[in-house]
């Protein structure tokens, strides 16, 4: 009798099992059904505010990109060489001027006027305004005790001068050695550039790790308002403090031998920033200059460096500018934008308080309010 009973609770216990196993698939399979209705219902409901937020983010990106285009770039591209070895006059400079031979060019046939040859006649007017003066590529020379015109080696004064009628600059360049005595170091380059009948550098180029901000007081007393820390950093190169006296830049090398300066390069372009790249000249196998851990570069590799720049030369999507100029090049750059930004203002605030609209809209559709 007691077995027959245990049996009977234990066939009414599968069974209640088997009616709870069955309620539980049917309250997952309507509870599925719900949620499957849900997400579908919020998929209606966020479609149409989500093509449309998309539409207002390509209007916003559209008038953004006329007005930094109005404004024009505030992006600037400076070479800085490590020394006056006569290989800057014999070999570097000759590749700086047939690169500039071709931006007149290209502005002689903008404008329709005379185009120079390929002896690169200067006296030549290429366009009326002289547009092309606006983007002829230079570079800045670095002096210091042991890199000065007319010792062993070196360019001559002469030379000097006609790098520096073309636009070129000087700087002054300081490794750990000089740095500990930087007041005195600098009285004694004034010393020696006034000397030789050259205005003070007004660009201070560091060797790779040695710029500390505490330098920016002397600095400043010695009419220096650009300092160019040279630290192998990549695209982190980026300079947009205005609210400095002494300009910070850093310098990154180019060698053409990989293309992370080139990575630099464009992410500075596109952020407006300064662009500064050191170069060591070599002539054959010599290493020259100051700075022997930067990468070297040679005449067909700097070539190919200016060509590589010379699209956005000439359309204006990064303006060449000694590394003391840049900074005054930014600044136009903020100014003009907001300029423009406040004549756009009734175009691009109603789309921006629609855009802020739907997507508090769409974060209640997702989230909950």
């Amino acid at each position: 009798m007691r077995s027959k009973c245990v049996k009977t609770m234990l066939s009414v216990l599968r069974r209640a099992a088997v009616m709870l196993l069955l309620a539980a698939v049917l309250f997952s399979a309507v509870g599925c059904d719900q949620a499957a209705k849900e997400a579908e219902r919020i998929r209606e409901e966020a479609a149409p505010l989500e093509v449309e937020r998309d539409r207002l983010k390509r209007e916003l990106s559209d008038l953004e990109r006329t007005i930094s285009n109005l404004a024009r770039s505030g992006a600037t591209l400076s070479t800085v060489i490590t020394g006056v070895d006569s290989a800057v006059y014999s070999v570097i400079y000759p590749v700086y001027k047939r690169v500039n031979l071709k931006i007149e060019q290209h502005f002689a046939r903008q404008y329709g006027t005379t185009i120079p040859d390929s002896s690169g006649n200067w006296e030549i007017e290429p366009d009326p305004d002289r547009e092309a003066l606006k983007h002829l590529m230079t570079a800045t020379v670095c002096l210091s005790a042991d890199e000065l015109p007319g010792l062993e080696g070196k360019m001559n004064m002469e030379q000097l001068e006609e790098l520096l009628d073309a636009g070129w600059s000087t700087a002054i360049y300081v490794t750990h050695k000089e740095a500990w005595r930087l007041d005195a170091y600098l009285t004694e380059m004034e010393e020696k550039q006034m000397a030789l009948g050259l205005e003070p550098a007004r660009i201070v180029c560091f060797e790779e790790a040695v710029y500390l901000m505490s330098y920016d007081e002397i600095l400043l007393e010695h009419g220096v308002v650009c300092a160019i820390n040279t630290v192998d950093e990549g695209g982190a190169l980026l300079s947009h403090d205005l609210t400095t006296d002494v300009w910070r830049v850093k310098a990154d090398g180019w060698s053409g031998k990989s293309n992370t300066a080139m990575e630099a390069y464009t992410d500075l372009r596109q952020s407006h920033g300064a662009s500064v790249f050191l170069l060591t000249v070599v002539e054959g196998d010599h290493r020259n200059g100051p700075a022997d851990f930067r990468d070297s570069i040679d005449a067909p590799a700097l070539e190919r460096m200016l060509e590589y720049f010379f699209e956005d030369v000439i359309a204006s999507a990064v303006y060449v500018a000694s590394p003391d100029t840049a900074k005054a090049r930014y600044a136009t750059y903020l100014e003009d934008y907001a300029k423009y930004k406040l004549v756009y203002e009734p175009e691009v605030a109603p789309l921006e308080a629609r855009l802020a609209e739907i997507e508090a809209r769409l974060y209640e559709i997702y989230y909950g309010s």
